[in-house]
């Protein structure tokens, strides 16, 4: 059976292989495969052979990870004069520097800040003025703390219920929302009679009917004052027709010797 894999899979198995890559590289390289398991009789055989024949140890990422990763750490320092040395060697020949923290900032560091440096959530995207007018309709008809979590859906963020009772203890109290309260008790009939209710409805349509009333009256006397305006703007008089008509003529005159002078000059010119 052929036992050669396809260039991607020997890519793959090579990602994942815990086998010694030195190993790895040799078997691939005379039986074309990439050994997944150091139990495979190809890789206990080529460890043997390299014992026999006194290998130096293996300083590969499987071999010795630990000194593998620090020599990732080092690569960005090494240069030409000791590259070599730290590749060769399990312990790096120089301490590498350790990077200052970043600094702490309130703002990203961009030069464009105008997308960018706001604020992405806002307040109204995780409690919308809908869910505050029933949260406190609710609060104040007795709901508990938990009745209020679940009205709302739940918290959005940690220690949101905390800070919205505290809100509502001290908003309860205010001018606006009484006032509030009182429409939403009269729009459902419970602020007082039907009667009263229905004199209140009376009262705000005759206001909405009687601004309706004033601003036609006010276009109407735009309108006519527009009128008279134009009515009374004086017409042209026979004397200031004459003055346009001689204007027009001395124009004409005018042309016509510009053309005269036109043409003597460049008969001039041809003879």
């Amino acid at each position: 059976m052929d036992t050669s894999h396809l260039m991607t899979d020997r890519m793959d198995a090579l990602a994942i292989t815990p086998v010694c890559l030195r190993v790895v590289f040799n078997l691939d390289n005379m039986l074309g495969y990439v050994p997944l398991h150091n139990s495979d009789p190809n890789v206990m055989s080529e460890k043997k052979r390299e014992a026999d024949n006194n290998f130096p140890p293996c300083l590969c990422s499987n071999c010795d990870p630990k000194s593998a990763e620090n020599l990732i750490l080092a690569l960005k320092h090494l240069t030409v004069d000791n590259f070599k040395e730290n590749i060769l060697n399990r312990e790096l020949t120089f301490a590498v520097p350790v990077p200052p923290p970043p600094p702490k900032v309130t703002k990203p560091q961009l030069c464009i800040t105008k997308k960018t440096g706001k604020h992405q959530f806002r307040p109204r995207g995780h409690f919308k003025l809908s869910a505050a007018r029933q949260m406190t309709v609710a609060y104040q008809n007795g709901y508990s703390l938990e009745q209020l979590e679940k009205l709302i859906g739940g918290e959005v963020i940690n220690g949101q219920m905390v800070f919205l009772h505290a809100e509502l203890e001290a908003h309860v109290k205010t001018q606006p929302f009484l006032n509030y309260l009182e429409e939403v008790q009269l729009a459902s009939g419970r602020g007082g009679t039907q009667e009263q209710t229905l004199q209140k409805r009376k009262a705000a349509r005759a206001r909405r009917l009687e601004n309706a009333a004033q601003k036609a009256k006010k276009a109407e006397e735009a309108s006519i004052k527009a009128a008279e305006l134009a009515k009374n703007r004086p017409e042209p008089t026979r004397r200031s027709q004459r003055t346009i008509e001689h204007k027009r003529k001395k124009d004409e005159e005018q042309q016509e010797r510009n053309k005269r002078v036109k043409w003597t000059n460049s008969t001039n010119f041809t003879h």
